[in-house]
């Protein structure tokens, strides 16, 4: 069922689609949280030296359908990858390659709350970077 009717159900299913994502990531070792406060991105990974750490925001997991929150779950998994791996993340030509043979975007995409005066725009049916309305 989508959306997860609450924060756990969505870090639950997180935790496991991560695990079946063919990266190789150490995803015990990553901390998940969900983010209420989010507006635009749908996710963020973090590094501080010592944990990394994946926030995705509820308000995306709501608005996303299934396939498009999986995308983000992707994209937040190269960076830890990176992390785990070069000690650093970005959106260069290592995190493109990963992106290109994962079927994600290279920027997460950006997501509203209705009435916010920010829109999602798609492109061949996945979720693209967003704009103002401009009127």
């Amino acid at each position: 069922m989508w959306p997860p009717g609450s924060h756990d159900a969505l870090l639950e299913y997180a935790r496991s689609y991560a695990d079946s994502v063919p990266l190789p990531v150490d995803t015990d070792s990553l901390d998940w949280e969900v983010s209420t406060r989010a507006k635009q991105r749908a996710g963020a990974c973090t590094y501080d030296g010592d944990a990394i750490t994946i926030r995705l925001a509820w308000g995306a997991a709501k608005r996303f359908d299934r396939a498009q929150f999986e995308r983000v779950i992707r994209h937040e998994l190269i960076h830890a990858w990176e992390y785990q791996t070069a000690g650093e993340a970005g959106h260069g030509a290592r995190f493109r390659e990963q992106a290109d043979r994962l079927d994600v975007s290279v920027t997460c995409p950006a997501f509203t709350t209705r009435g916010s005066g920010w829109s999602v725009r798609t492109a061949r049916g996945r979720p693209t970077d967003t704009a103002p309305r401009r009127s």
